[in-house]
C-alpha cells in the first residue's frame, strides 16, 4: 500500500525517507480495513497480532464488568493508535475492549512478526521501534492521568481535576493539542464558539454519559453535581465548553 501523504508527519513515521517508508509498511503488513460504528475492533480475551492507527473516527477503549456494566477507559481519536500496550515477546490476550464509537477508517500493522531487517534496513527498524516506544511511553502518560483523576475522593474533585488536566493540554503553548481539540469541537459541535476557546475555555470531547463513564461514576449524580457547581459559581457550561470562576 501507499502511504498518505498527511501521515508522513505522523510520529511514528518520523526520519524516514521514502525507500525506508516503503520497506516499513512491507516488512511490518500494513493494512487499511473499516468498521461501522459500535462495532467491536478487538474483544477482551482476543489475541492482540496488530497495532491500529485510526486514520479516522474515533475509537472507545472500554470495560465490561461481571454485572455487564461499561467503563471507558479512553477515547482515542483520528491519528492515534492502539492495542499498542499489548506487544511484547508472545502474543497478548487484549485485557479491554476496543470498539468503533464512530464510523472508523484503521490502519493496522504486524509488529510481533516482522522479520528480521537486513543490515542495509538496520537502522531503518531501530527507529521505527524507538518511534514506537516513544507512543507508547505517551499513552502510559495518558492511563497514569486517568489514575490521577479517580484517585480523587469525592465526584467534585474527580471533576475538577479532569477539567484541571484537559485545560493544561489545552494550553495555547501546546499549540497542536490544542487544534486537535478545537478540531474536535468542531466536528461534534459544529457551532462552537472558538473565541471562547481562546479565552480560557475548556472543551470537554464527552457528553454527560460519556463523561460519567470516564469519570466512573453515575450519570445522574454527575449532572447533579454539575448543576450545584454552575449554582455555587464554581463553574459555567456552554454546550461542550467548560469555564472554571
Amino acid at each position: 500500500m501507499i502511504l498518505p501523504e498527511y501521515l508522513k508527519s505522523h510520529p511514528l513515521f518520523q526520519g524516514f525517507s521514502d525507500d525506508d517508508l516503503s520497506h516499513i509498511i512491507e516488512n511490518f503488513s500494513f493494512i487499511q480495513k473499516t468498521y461501522n460504528k459500535d462495532e467491536y475492533i478487538i474483544l477482551e480475551g482476543d489475541p492482540v497480532h496488530s497495532i491500529g492507527l485510526i486514520l479516522s473516527g474515533s475509537v472507545l477503549m472500554e470495560k465490561l464488568d461481571y454485572s455487564g456494566n461499561h467503563y471507558i477507559f479512553n477515547e482515542l481519536e483520528e491519528l492515534e493508535l492502539f492495542a499498542e500496550p499489548f506487544i511484547g515477546s508472545y502474543i497478548l490476550s487484549c485485557s479491554v475492549n476496543y470498539k468503533a464509537k464512530t464510523d472508523c477508517s484503521i490502519l493496522l500493522f504486524h509488529y510481533k512478526s516482522v522479520n528480521i531487517p537486513s543490515l542495509r534496513y538496520y537502522n531503518c527498524y531501530v527507529r521505527f521501534t524507538e518511534n514506537l516506544m516513544y507512543l507508547l511511553a505517551l499513552k502510559t502518560r495518558s492511563l497514569l492521568t486517568k489514575i490521577e483523576i479517580l484517585s480523587q475522593k469525592s465526584l467534585r474533585e474527580r471533576i475538577l481535576s479532569f477539567l484541571h488536566i484537559l485545560q493544561t493540554h489545552q494550553s495555547l503553548d501546546e499549540y497542536d493539542i490544542r487544534c486537535k481539540y478545537i478540531k474536535r469541537a468542531l466536528v461534534k459541535s459544529p457551532n462552537t464558539n472558538l473565541d471562547a476557546l481562546k479565552q480560557g475555555g475548556i472543551y470537554v470531547p464527552f457528553n454527560h454519559t460519556e463523561l460519567a463513564e470516564y469519570l466512573n461514576v453515575n450519570r445522574s449524580a454527575l449532572v447533579r453535581e454539575l448543576k450545584r457547581m454552575k449554582d455555587e459559581k464554581i463553574l459555567t457550561i456552554e454546550d461542550r465548553i467548560f469555564y472554571l470562576i
